[in-house]
């Protein structure tokens, strides 16, 4: 048994022990390994968002990739108390290897989206973090205002990893190339064509900069089934609601303003945009 101390940059846990292999064991289902030093004033711990490349391997061969932004990341989200406290004091730049049991892995939310045979804590698996960036809460919201994309393709897959934020996420629903946040399910059937609809909103950007609402009193009083009154996304999920629905809908920006933008400048071009809804029958 090897005494680790934590000392300036290097981050080693106290009461721990090394393999041949180079890892060192955070308890008996985690190990760790640093293949790379970040910068060490970029602490994950007083970041609010996190861009992360994850490599998986486990011993039956098989392999999974991908890069993913997570948000203000607490103990519960990895299972494993070890395992956060070691991760959480990572820096930007870090690569670190992660040798963990299938039963620790799938508990957390790195669990990788591949058809695996979960063996318990016999079943070892892999896991490569390399930290791609990290943001304060102000510096994302920058970032994500340069985000651009005139590939529907990749711009919904940027869609679906934004909405993968929102702290309703584990609720959403997704039909079509739409996200559904159903805050209130209305008591009415569901909305017929050439009905006469009052609309309340609000439209707001991922960073939840509001740039658009509706008259308080009033709303927006339109016909549905019937094409150019309000934005493409709007039209599209109003199909999908009832009488009476209260819910936020996430949509790609060509459902939204398009490759223009708004014409007040509020919404650039190529933006991912929110709305919140309820929709009032006039019939």
């Amino acid at each position: 048994m090897k005494n680790c101390i934590l000392f300036g940059t290097l981050i080693l846990l106290f009461a721990c022990s090394s393999n041949k292999d180079g890892y060192t064991d955070l308890n008996e289902d985690v190990s760790v390994k640093l293949l790379a030093f970040g910068d060490e004033s970029n602490q994950l711990s007083s970041a609010s968002y996190y861009l992360l490349e994850m490599t998986f391997d486990d011993q039956n061969g098989n392999s999974y990739q991908r890069q993913e932004i997570f948000r203000n990341l607490k103990p519960d989200a990895l299972g494993d108390e070890d395992w956060f406290n070691d991760f959480i004091e990572r820096r930007e730049g870090d690569a670190v290897q992660y040798l963990l049991s299938c039963k620790t892995l799938e508990g957390s939310i790195f669990q990788p989206e591949m058809d695996w045979n979960c063996e318990g804590t016999e079943h070892r698996v892999k896991m490569q973090l390399s930290i791609l960036e990290t943001w304060t809460t102000e510096e994302y919201k920058s970032w994500l205002s340069d985000q651009s994309f005139t590939n529907p393709t990749d711009e919904f897959q940027f869609l679906k990893s934004q909405v993968a934020l929102v702290p309703q996420s584990d609720s959403l629903q997704q039909i079509g190339e739409l996200f559904y946040h159903w805050i209130e399910r209305g008591n009415g059937s569901e909305i017929d064509k050439d009905s006469l609809l009052r609309l309340h909103y609000r439209g707001f950007l991922l960073d939840q900069t509001n740039f658009d609402f509706s008259a308080p009193d009033s709303g927006l009083v339109f016909r549905s089934g019937e094409q150019g009154q309000v934005l493409r996304g709007i039209e599209i999920a109003v199909n999908n609601c009832r009488y009476g629905d209260s819910l936020i809908i996430y949509m790609p920006s060509y459902l939204g303003f398009g490759s223009r933008g708004s014409t007040n400048g509020t919404v650039p071009p190529y933006s991912a945009i929110a709305y919140a809804l309820k929709i009032e029958s006039l019939n």
